[in-house]
């Protein structure tokens, strides 16, 4: 027969044994815990969109991308300083001479003509400067004959006497020259720089050491002189 003790030990026994139960129930529910939201998956969560750096602006991207050609782009991009001549030409009476450079853009880059001068020129002066297409084989003669034209070499210099040809002459191009300055100059094109000269009045001969060629692209300004010597003489080149 049980005793209050007896019974008062049994019941102790009994609450430890479930409690202990509990216990590890508690502890075996999410043992790796797998379950729980990192620290920073929670903060994410309530992350405002507003704070999320936008990409950058494709304009920009081209800016850099277009200074970056630039400056990697060497002081004579288009060649200018290339194949220099010395010429003579004759110029009658109300006319003028026209002596032409055949340029090619190489680039990627585009250029702007902003100026073309004569170098150091005693009685002689600039009247117009042109671009003309030209295609890769060579430049046009601008319809003067081959006697009327002089040419050298390889880069296209021609002393073309004025006024323009006649219908039996006909032009070799089948565009008109545009101004030369502010003339887009775009990659992989070909044209030739037609610079008009003429003498000074009163003056029987002149002489102009280059022609100075200015031109821009994005970022970066250019100078380059193309040593085209000219001399012109009323009469004679002897």
């Amino acid at each position: 027969m049980s005793t209050p003790h007896h019974r008062l030990i049994r019941l102790a026994m009994g609450t430890l044994l479930i409690a202990g139960l509990a216990g590890c129930g508690a502890a075996e529910e999410d043992p790796l815990n797998v379950n729980a939201a990192s620290a920073n998956q929670q903060g994410s969560a309530g992350q405002d969109d507003s704070d999320i750096p936008l990409p950058s602006n494709s304009d920009a991207a081209q800016d850099d991308a277009a200074t970056f050609i630039s400056d990697s782009l060497d002081d004579d991009p288009l060649n200018i300083r290339a194949d220099g001549a010395t010429l003579c030409g004759v110029q009658p009476q109300d006319s003028l001479l026209q002596y032409t450079i055949m340029l090619h853009n190489p680039t990627l880059e585009t250029f702007t003509f902003d100026s073309i001068d004569l170098v150091d020129a005693q009685g002689l002066r600039k009247v117009d400067v042109k671009v003309a297409p030209a295609n890769r084989e060579g430049h046009g003669n601008h319809g003067a004959s081959p006697a009327q034209a002089s040419a050298h070499g390889t880069a296209g210099h021609e002393a073309t006497p004025t006024p323009s040809p006649t219908a039996s002459e006909p032009s070799t191009f089948a565009v008109t020259p545009v101004p030369a300055i502010g003339y887009r100059f775009e990659p992989d094109q070909h044209i030739n720089i037609v610079v008009s000269v003429a003498l000074d009045d009163a003056v029987t001969r002149g002489t102009a050491d280059d022609v100075l060629v200015g031109f821009s692209s994005a970022g970066r300004q250019f100078s380059v002189p193309h040593d085209l010597n000219i001399t012109i003489d009323r009469t004679t080149c002897s």
